[in-house]
């Protein structure tokens, strides 16, 4: 079965709190999580926002993601499984009790 990707080619600032609200409700990202990514996706375009989709949730998520004023296309991908983009996973980072995450240097 063939799988696909959704690539953000640009957002619009204007309806930035849109924005925020779908990458909640496609990712279940919490409103800190939404906005860092919202940020992430607007200083690098063109990016992969999720890949190894199902053709039905791939042109579900472009759909919604054109209603909340960004441009976005769907591609073929060659990953099987979906991954949705995680920034922070790019940084070293360990666990210390009680803080939780940080990142190491």
């Amino acid at each position: 079965m063939a799988k696909f990707q959704v690539t953000v080619t640009s957002t619009s600032r204007e309806k930035v709190i849109l924005l925020i609200q779908t990458l909640r409700a496609i990712g279940d990202l919490g409103l800190a999580e939404a906005n860092a990514l919202s940020d992430y996706l607007t200083a690098a375009q063109p990016c992969v926002l999720a890949a190894g989709l199902d053709a039905e949730v791939a042109d579900h998520i472009l759909v919604l993601l054109q209603a909340a004023g960004a441009h976005a296309e769907v591609d073929a991908s060659d990953l099987t499984a979906p991954l949705f983009l995680c920034p922070p996973a790019n940084h070293k980072s360990r666990w210390i009790s009680l803080r939780g995450r940080v990142q190491v240097d």
